[in-house]
């Protein structure tokens, strides 16, 4: 090779790993821009784990052409690395504890339901009960809702349960009378709004919220008296992008290499639709924000299907610098909550402040739902105040 040849191809190599860099810094920390200006950086936000797969891939390259320019990729990397932690944490083994934050531990599942019924029944139109009595007949046999069937196993002290109905009886949700009379004795205490549910076994008082000017964007506030502890819970569900089939089967061809044959459709179907949720999230997050802080308690703790990731503005805005994230805590690895047609998205979190420690994250994947739930626990840095 021609020492004007390599000299060309270098400066292209510098060239190219500076234009990878600038686009994984630009999706490392889009979620500081606000999407009412601009949705650029919100969208590349989400592509951030695509960003950091071709940074350590540069890496290696640049090892085996030009050691030299390896130094820009790993001081890229450098820099991202708060970003990249939010998104894949590394918290090896448990936490260790007192004795008495041992005894006074309280679990909270996170969960959307989609209604109970959107994904509950698997038959199809050829095979659906034709009547109350066939429904009635197949609950009787056994049949039961999965994603009930595992709140019901997990029996957590809180649930955060959203697009959630009531949890009665429900013969078109395979909700059981069994069913609704073990929820009531978990959960005897309860608070809703538009499909947010609080449930818990402790006391608790419902909180007014303002809600937002939106059909799925809604939340619900309850203080709970947790072990002595006066708390703020809040179940939240941020705007939804509303996808239809059409918009899911279009982004499944996308990722086969399909959809780009269609860039007005894409756009018009995808990124106008994801644009307009940016927005709507953005405003809904500083006006929860602001509600919270109006109230003033010093324990909060905000669970739910915020619709958005981790380093997004909605999350920057309603974490602010106080919050800690449960799987950036005690996390370990990367996680997606969000699951149908590969939409795979970390997307369901929980948030805290105040005198507590989190000690657990899990995310399973159980029931029907198109999300994972999401079960945390945590402890009291301190005994309660009689």
């Amino acid at each position: 090779m021609s020492p004007q040849l390599k000299s060309k191809l270098c400066i292209a190599g510098y060239i190219a790993v500076s234009l990878l860099s600038a686009g994984t810094l630009l999706a490392a920390y889009g979620g500081m821009v606000n999407p009412e200006k601009t949705v650029i950086p919100a969208l590349l936000t989400l592509t951030f784990p695509g960003w950091i797969l071709a940074e350590f891939s540069a890496i290696i390259i640049c090892l085996i052409f030009c050691r030299r320019m390896a130094v820009l990729p790993a001081v890229t990397l450098a820099i991202c690395m708060g970003p990249l932690l939010d998104f894949c944490p590394v918290n090896l083994g448990t936490p260790s504890l007192t004795r008495s934050q041992q005894e006074n531990r309280f679990t909270l599942l996170s969960y959307n339901v989609m209604g109970f019924g959107n994904n509950a029944n698997p038959w199809t139109d050829e095979t659906r009960p034709a009547s109350n009595s066939e429904y009635e007949a197949l609950m009787d046999s056994g049949y039961v809702n999965q994603s009930m069937e595992y709140i019901l196993h997990m029996a957590p002290d809180i649930g955060c349960f959203h697009e959630c109905p009531d949890l009665k009886k429900n013969i078109y949700t395979s909700i059981s009378q069994e069913m609704e009379d073990s929820i009531t004795r978990i959960f005897p205490h309860q608070a809703a709004m538009k499909g947010e549910r609080i449930a818990t076994r402790y006391s608790m008082q419902e909180v007014t919220l303002r809600q937002p000017d939106s059909d799925t964007g809604r939340y619900v506030a309850a203080e709970v008296n947790i072990d002595g502890h006066k708390t703020l819970l809040v179940a939240v569900h941020l705007e939804s992008i509303c996808l239809n089939s059409d918009d899911k089967q279009l982004f499944v061809r996308l990722t086969e290499g399909e959809g780009t044959r269609n860039v007005k459709a894409v756009k018009e179907q995808l990124l106008g639709k994801l644009a307009r949720a940016f927005r709507k999230r953005a405003v809904q997050a500083r006006e929860l924000r602001e509600q919270i802080d109006s109230l003033g308690y010093e324990n909060v703790i905000i669970a739910g299907d915020f619709n958005d990731i981790a380093g997004s503005y909605a999350l920057r805005t309603i974490a602010g610098d106080d919050f800690r994230s449960v799987f950036t805590s005690v996390g370990c690895g990367p996680v997606y909550t969000y699951h149908s047609s590969r939409l795979l998205f970390n997307i369901d979190h929980v948030l805290y402040k105040g005198d507590m420690k989190a000690v657990g994250y899990r995310r399973d994947k159980k029931g029907w739902s198109d999300h994972y739930p999401v079960a945390v626990e945590f402890c009291w840095e301190t005994p309660a105040k009689q």
